[in-house]
């Protein structure tokens, strides 16, 4: 009984304690000092991910971010994907990987197919739109960064690639340049949502092209 008590004892001293973070900015910080990943549950209930440090937060905590989601970015606070809320816990580990899932079919090629429901080749009227709700000025179109929005959606959709590509400046046509680039891949009813929409710059490209899994792959360029 004493010798079993001894080895209860020993286990227990021995399992690393449990990263628990009551805020954004503290599960960060721990994501930081840990190197772990961190995960944020937007608008829905944290879950233990083996291997990270987990927060949750309100809906609309992130001006990015509006709706329920659940964010993975990597221990340097750079982000690495956005998934539906209720994604599994499988998917946010393969997220935290940096792991893609399997390429679909459902779009090959850039440009889209013309049909609405499945591509919007110039979608900067809806970033415009969300540009107006918090009184900015609207983006100028720009046609080189409107062909890179739009080949960079289409590559992403085809792979499903809910982030950013090894380099999305590789999209862009000869003699265009651009500042930045934004993306994202949510739930059609989500609307409009990626990094850059609320930027200071002057003009912009985007696009967006739907994938196998129902989700809008958007991109915006900007400069």
């Amino acid at each position: 009984m004493f010798s079993a008590t001894i080895i209860s004892l020993a286990l227990t001293l021995t399992q690393p304690a449990a990263l628990k973070a009551e805020s954004y900015s503290e599960a960060r910080q721990i994501a930081l000092e840990e190197r772990l990943p961190l995960v944020v549950f937007v608008g829905e209930a944290q879950r233990k991910i083996r291997g990270t440090v987990e927060v949750s937060v309100k809906a609309g905590a992130f001006d990015d971010y509006p709706n329920k989601c659940i964010i993975v970015s990597y221990p340097t606070g750079e982000w690495r994907a956005t998934l539906a809320a209720g994604a599994t816990d499988a998917e946010i580990d393969r997220a935290t990987k940096g792991e893609q899932p399997a390429r679909t079919a459902f779009f090959a090629g850039p440009g889209g197919s013309g049909n609405p429901a499945v591509s919007g080749d110039d979608a900067l009227d809806e970033v415009n739109a969300a540009r107006a709700r918090r009184g900015l000025r609207p983006y100028l179109r720009d046609e080189g960064l409107t062909q890179a929005a739009r080949d960079c959606a289409a590559f992403r959709a085809d792979r499903r690639i809910q982030g950013h590509t090894a380099s999305d400046f590789n999209f862009l046509p000869a003699g265009a340049n651009a500042a930045s680039a934004g993306c994202a891949a949510w739930e059609p009813s989500w609307g409009w949502g990626s990094c850059c929409t609320y930027d200071s710059y002057t003009y912009a490209g985007a696009a967006w092209v739907m994938g196998g899994d129902g989700r809008r792959y958007m991109s915006l360029f900007v400069r």
